[in-house]
C-alpha cells in the first residue's frame, strides 16, 4: 500500500500528446518553502510530487496539469505568461513548461499498418 502511494506521487518527465504540465523543481532553488509561498501567492495550488531525472530524484511543485485535445497542436502562447512570471521570480532552470504536441499522424498510420 505504501508503494502504491509513493508511485502515485511520481510525475513522469515530459508530456503526452495534448498534455500541458507547469512545474517548479524545488531541488533547484535555495529556499523551497519561499518558492511555495510565492507560487501560492500567485494563485497556484502546488502539489508536491517527485521526478526521476538523470541527475537523480527531484522534488517538484506541480502547478498545472491539463489534458487538451491530443490531435491538435498546443499554442506556444498557452501558459507562456504564467511561465514567464515564474521564470522572472524563480531560478529559470527550476521552472518547466512541458507541452505534449501530437504525434505525426503519418507515422501512427505506418505503425498501425
Amino acid at each position: 500500500m505504501i508503494t502504491e502511494q509513493i508511485e502515485a506521487l511520481k510525475l513522469p518527465i515530459g508530456a503526452k500528446p495534448g498534455q500541458v504540465v507547469l512545474l517548479v523543481d524545488l531541488s533547484e532553488v535555495p529556499r523551497p518553502s519561499q518558492v511555495l509561498e510565492l507560487v501560492t501567492s500567485l494563485g497556484f495550488n502546488p502539489q508536491l510530487r517527485y521526478c526521476e531525472f538523470r541527475t537523480g530524484l527531484h522534488v517538484v511543485a506541480l502547478l498545472k496539469e491539463e489534458q487538451l485535445d491530443p490531435t491538435k497542436p498546443i499554442s506556444d502562447e498557452y501558459l507562456a505568461e504564467e511561465w514567464e512570471t515564474l521564470v522572472n521570480q524563480i531560478n529559470p532552470d527550476a521552472v518547466h513548461l512541458w507541452r505534449g504536441q501530437p504525434r505525426n499522424l503519418a507515422q501512427t498510420e505506418d505503425i498501425a499498418a
